[in-house]
């Protein structure tokens, strides 16, 4: 499904998460900022060692993306570039 900021900025307030998230566009600042508040409403701290994973989008193929998301549970992956 495809976001735009909209529809995620609900999502964050309303707190119902899809399980990935791939992050894209010219603004650095609004990515990460988007990834630090999904990633700080969804995942505890106690547990971010086992529920967040986060990929080199340099070094990740889309595949190896996919792979990561499809066979763990994790509430969110961050692919950073």
């Amino acid at each position: 499904m495809l976001l735009n900021e909209e529809t995620l900025k609900k999502q964050i307030k309303s707190g119902e998460f899809c399980n990935l998230y791939l992050l894209y566009g010219n603004e650095g600042y609004l990515k990460q900022h988007y990834a630090n508040t999904i990633c700080s409403k969804t995942v505890s701290k106690d547990f971010e060692d086992f529920n967040l994973k986060k990929l080199d989008g340099k070094e990740t193929s889309l595949l190896d993306w996919h792979k990561q998301g499809a066979h763990y549970d994790y509430k969110f992956v961050e692919l950073v570039y």
